[in-house]
């Protein structure tokens, strides 16, 4: 059986095993670096950067096909994106996730 958002990919918003409850963020990662010492201002600027400009690619691939890509906290105050195309929505807590789901929508790169 294909719901409606297997146009956004296969599967529903939220995964059966419910990782999208317990998926940590870059955030979590940067914080866990810090916590082990291991966090510059250099180094957090350098990959919070590097996120930023990955993000701003993303929500231009998406717009290239008709879709629009935002992010907020969720309610745990985690990042999370939003890809919305039609009227079917589905969150991501990993960018990584969101880019490989942008790839199978042919999304030019």
């Amino acid at each position: 059986m294909h719901s409606h958002l297997d146009a956004l990919g296969a599967g529903s918003a939220v995964p059966e095993n419910g990782d999208a409850l317990t998926a940590g963020t870059v955030q979590d990662a940067l914080d866990q670096e810090s916590s082990n010492g291991l966090d510059s201002d250099a180094h957090s600027h350098g990959e919070q950067a590097q996120i930023e400009k990955r993000a701003q690619t993303a929500r231009a691939r998406a717009a290239l096909i008709g879709a629009t890509l935002v992010d907020m906290p969720d309610d745990a105050g985690r990042r999370e994106w939003l890809l919305t195309r039609w009227t079917l929505t589905r969150s991501f807590h990993h960018l990584g996730d969101l880019e490989k789901l942008l790839d199978r929508m042919g999304a030019p790169a």
